[in-house]
């Protein structure tokens, strides 16, 4: 679970760049003949924040429920 914990958080912070690059594209693209392009590119930029949002909720959530070293995990203890 640890892996894909990190894969979760690489991935968001890989879409982060991108969000930022893209932020700085739209940033032009609003000072140029292009205005409408900025519009549409800040959706893009609002789509993919909210999809990093969720990886990083779901990577929080499998954090959570990593036992501690040594210790079994609590569906495990119940039976």
């Amino acid at each position: 679970m640890k892996g894909i914990h990190d894969d979760l958080e690489h991935t968001a912070e890989k879409l982060e760049q991108v969000a930022t690059t893209l932020a700085g594209h739209a940033l032009y693209l609003q000072h140029s003949v292009h205005v409408q392009d900025a519009t549409e590119v800040q959706g893009r930029i609002a789509g993919l924040q909210a999809s990093i949002d969720d990886l990083r909720d779901v990577a929080q959530s499998i954090g959570q429920q990593q036992p501690e070293p040594g210790k079994a995990p609590s569906r495990l203890t119940q039976i």
